[in-house]
């Protein structure tokens, strides 16, 4: 694309052209030789071809925003090629909560270990990547703050922070 100030007794415009040349090598059937020698570009035949391409990016757009709204990707997921970890809800809870997880399928081993804030481990539980999420009961733990981390093959995915209250 070219850029050119044209500037008419008082009226100054801004005016764009395309390069004949750039468009003759994306869509050759919209540019045609002149007699002169020049290549002008049949600007209304474009038109097809820019709506098109609008269709074609939106239908990506869509399908993007369907594919993350369906991951439920937020800022406060952390991935990597091994694993999801996603915080548990409700938090803080009194009677049970629920860890969702994702694991990928190259993973072997996954457990999620739940440590008190000594970093003493008070619980571990293998995962199975069937599932996508466990629930932790208020019976299994006291009150207080926890630390529950997703292992994906001896690897620490993420780790976050959970609260049981009385």
């Amino acid at each position: 694309m070219f850029l050119s100030r044209l500037t008419l007794n008082t009226l100054s415009v801004t005016v764009y052209f395309l390069i004949a040349q750039n468009v003759q090598s994306i869509i050759p059937e919209i540019v045609y030789q002149a007699d002169s020698g020049f290549l002008p570009v049949n600007y209304a035949e474009l038109i097809p071809y820019l709506i098109q391409a609008v269709k074609e990016q939106n239908g990506k757009i869509d399908s993007l925003s369907q594919l993350l709204s369906q991951k439920q990707f937020s800022t406060n997921v952390i991935t990597n090629a091994q694993g999801i970890l996603y915080q548990n809800d409700p938090n803080p809870f009194s009677n049970s909560t629920k860890i969702k997880f994702y694991i990928s399928d190259n993973v072997i081993n996954a457990q999620l270990l739940i440590f008190d804030m000594n970093g003493t481990e008070k619980m571990q539980m293998p995962l199975d990547k069937k599932d996508s999420y466990i629930y932790i009961n208020s019976s299994q733990l006291i009150p207080g703050m926890y630390l529950y981390s997703l292992i994906c093959d001896g690897k620490e995915v993420d780790t976050k922070k959970m609260i049981l209250t009385k």
